[in-house]
């Protein structure tokens, strides 16, 4: 799988107008900022509740 960094420049190249604000913190600071409009996309670390959001789960190879 890509380094983050990667897929963002990936994406960069593609959509040049996008930007991005990368934004750490521990999942219930991430999930309170998703719920507000804050933030668009959140990366989050099982165990964690996501029933409320649509997500894709990646598996490692």
């Amino acid at each position: 799988m890509k380094p983050l960094s990667e897929m963002i420049a990936s994406f960069q190249k593609q959509y040049p107008d996008v930007g991005f604000n990368i934004y750490t913190a521990i999942a219930d600071d991430v999930k309170e900022r998703l719920e507000s409009g804050l933030l668009d996309m959140g990366l989050l670390l099982e165990p964690v509740e996501i029933s409320r959001y649509q997500w894709e789960e990646r598996k490692q190879y």
